[in-house]
């Protein structure tokens, strides 16, 4: 990385927030409630770390370090983190994009990678309900549900009304899945480090960390 990426930064979603420091970022959980994630306490968050790692080191071993912990003035732990290894922004497939560089052989090699992956991921019954459109339709109708008390005051109700619309329309006539192989168990968003946020490169080896790694049963990571 330059100089320019590895100054202090801070980038936030609904759900967490990432400050980036030299060659380390590291994601703190915000405590709330969202209907299809509960974070509102610490065991929670911690859990939800712990998840998150197991999950993204299965693609990017060597950029998710482990989980470490938050301790208060009184020195005992009062939150916990997400410990990743920092990725030059240059290496974002946008940034390439928008630079005009070759990103060919790097997208082929992403898709051979996740081609892989969804290949040996795990299968079953369990597994393609809750990839259902049912399933994916009732986490629409729940966010809406919770969006309700914020419109005409942080949403406009133009905005919340199309949103809905739109949701609606793209749920409709679901496309036949046979199960259990339809549905394959993954992480989410194809965004990570090694799967489609950025395109490899020359790396050095895994980086070392303090933070204490972690091991967990697998779920959902939300972020």
């Amino acid at each position: 990385m330059t100089g320019d990426e590895r100054r202090a930064a801070v980038a936030e979603t609904h759900v967490s927030v990432v400050v980036f420091l030299g060659d380390y970022a590291y994601k703190l959980k915000k405590p709330v409630s969202m209907g299809f994630l509960d974070f509102s306490t610490r065991h929670a968050r911690q859990e939800a770390c712990r998840r998150e790692v197991e999950l993204n080191r299965r693609l990017a071993p060597d950029v998710y370090l482990g989980v470490a912990e938050v301790k208060g003035p009184d020195g005992r732990p009062c939150d916990h983190l997400v410990v990743m290894r920092r990725m030059a922004a240059s290496r974002r497939l946008a940034a390439l994009v928008r630079a005009g560089a070759d990103v060919s052989d790097g997208v082929r090699q992403v898709a051979r990678l996740m081609a892989s992956f969804h290949e040996r991921a795990a299968t079953s019954h369990e597994i393609a309900a809750a990839g259902s459109v049912d399933a994916v339709r009732q986490n629409w109708e729940d966010n809406f549900e919770q969006m309700a008390s914020f419109v005409g005051s942080v949403l406009d109700h133009q905005t919340a009304f199309a949103a809905e619309c739109l949701a609606r329309r793209c749920g409709g006539p679901p496309v036949p899945v046979r199960p259990p192989h339809g549905v394959r168990d993954g992480a989410g968003r194809p965004r990570r480090p090694a799967a489609g946020g950025y395109l490899p490169a020359r790396r050095r080896g895994p980086a070392s960390s303090t933070a204490s790694s972690s091991t967990t049963t697998s779920g959902t990571a939300m972020c």
